[in-house]
């Protein structure tokens, strides 16, 4: 008899801002127990370099953001196989409008956007606060933001290599423009690290370049286990960076995203949803807006205008001949920061191997960080199959990739292979208002780049070596 797949049901109490209580199947756990363990954000950067305090509506949103990340992160998957992988969350969360959350159509864009986002299934229930305002909401200022005239130009920074290669293009694409990167900070390494490569940015460029940095952490939380997927952190920024937007008077936020990294095909299909993270698949980036605009009462995109381009194309740009100094300083690794004294990324995992792949192919490898934990191009380089398993899984897809373009109808092949990608059509069909035909094309153009940029990469010899089959 079959098996019918169970999920792992968690309940979260996040009503009093001094501990988290919640119960996952049978068992009961208290974030104040032993050493408290608390989740703070300070949005305190928000009000302070707008001169506005942060709107009692818009400090919910963060909050929910803020609460829904802790969730996920202390909300343990089931690993016994996929059908097992998905839970089932049901926070309570206080609230300065519940009224207004707790209507049925916030519920459904929460829920909507996060069942995507993590492949599981959540509710919230709202109800007022009584804790006391964070200081962003009630700190009075005397002087207005100051505004002459040129819109801003926001945009998510992560840090990462395709959000530098991302911001350098439209810097020096328009350098009289004012640009607000938002950043959000779980770690002071990784905030350095964001202030240095803005500061590259800021004296190559010559552009005004404002910096707002959210810090966000959980103290003391290596004394609980915790998710590795962590699927929502890419909510939690999104939300930072429309916050930002709006709190600027800009109706937009910009996403650096290279296209295969975006749509984020299966590998292989022993995957789970764990190697599939949506932070910023179309359909969540349409999701995020309509609730932002929703939230706001004003209309509100996010947009990622790279989503056509592969990540060597978007290092293929002028400008990043011009601050090749500080592509050592991003960080692209699944795993960042990888705890290891002078090794920031692991080297293995698809997420480093794409960066590596693409740095060669654009003629810049040479300025690549040396901070790799395991490095193929070193003679100690271990050939298990834990390090090979990201290079033999990309390598696969290729070959599927190749195999399809080959066929008399390449986009037929590729749809039947990957039925995700009809589904893609229609969300940035949603999204961009583009033609589904020109779409379909676009993303063809996509896969044939990557496919062509392949056989270049240094690492395959790697899997001759092991009897495995190179694309």
């Amino acid at each position: 008899m079959k098996a019918h797949p169970t999920r792992t049901r968690f309940s979260f109490d996040f009503t009093h801002s001094s501990h988290v209580t919640w119960t996952y199947d049978r068992h009961r756990a208290t974030l104040e127990t032993g050493t408290p363990a608390t989740f703070s954000v300070d949005d305190q950067e928000i009000a302070t370099r707008f001169s506005s305090a942060v709107e009692p509506v818009m400090a919910d949103l963060v909050d929910v953001a803020v609460a829904i990340h802790m969730a996920d992160r202390l909300a343990i998957r089931a690993l016994e196989g996929p059908a097992n992988w998905s839970r089932e969350l049901h926070l309570r969360l206080a609230v300065r409008h519940p009224e207004k959350w707790n209507s049925p159509t916030f519920q459904e864009r929460f829920t909507s956007l996060v069942n995507f986002l993590t492949e599981d299934s959540w509710s919230l229930e709202f109800s007022f606060i009584r804790d006391n305002r964070r200081t962003s909401e009630t700190q009075p200022y005397l002087f207005p933001k100051a505004s002459d005239g040129i819109p801003f130009w926001v945009s998510l920074f992560s840090g990462g290599l395709d959000s530098l290669a991302g911001t350098a293009t439209s810097v020096f694409s328009s350098p009289n423009n004012q640009f607000i990167l938002v950043s959000a900070a779980p770690n002071i390494r990784q905030r350095s690290r964001q202030q240095q490569q803005i500061e590259i940015l800021r004296r190559k460029s010559g552009a005004s370049i404002l910096h707002v940095s959210i810090p966000y952490a959980m103290k003391y939380g290596d004394q609980y286990a915790q998710e590795a997927s962590r699927r929502t952190r890419g909510f939690l920024f999104l939300i930072f960076g429309g916050v930002v937007s709006l709190a600027a008077g800009s109706a937009r936020l910009h996403v650096y995203e290279n296209g295969l990294g975006a749509i984020n095909l299966p590998y292989d299909q022993s995957q789970i949803g764990t190697d599939n993270a949506r932070a910023v698949h179309p359909r969540v980036l349409g999701l995020a807006a309509e609730l932002l605009a929703s939230v706001s009462g004003k209309p509100f995109s996010i947009i990622n205008p790279c989503i056509y381009l592969t990540k060597a194309q978007m290092l293929a740009h002028h400008s990043i001949r011009q601050i090749q100094e500080a592509l050592a300083l991003t960080f692209s690794c699944d795993g960042f920061p990888v705890r290891a004294e002078g090794k920031s990324q692991c080297g293995f995992c698809t997420s480093c191997l794409l960066r590596r792949l693409s740095l060669e192919i654009a003629g810049l490898d040479a300025f690549d960080t040396h901070e790799y934990l395991r490095d193929w191009k070193s003679q100690s380089f271990p050939s298990t199959h834990q390090h090979l398993r990201g290079l033999r899984a990309m390598d696969w897809q290729t070959l599927r990739f190749r195999r399809c373009l080959e066929e008399s109808d390449p986009w037929l092949a590729l749809t039947l292979e990957f039925p995700e990608l009809r589904v893609l059509v229609r969300d940035l069909s949603r999204l961009n208002h583009e033609p589904c035909a020109e779409i379909a094309s676009k993303l063809q153009g996509l896969i044939e780049r990557h496919v062509h940029d392949w056989p270049r990469f240094s690492a395959l010899p790697l899997l001759n070596a092991t009897d495995t089959k190179v694309a």
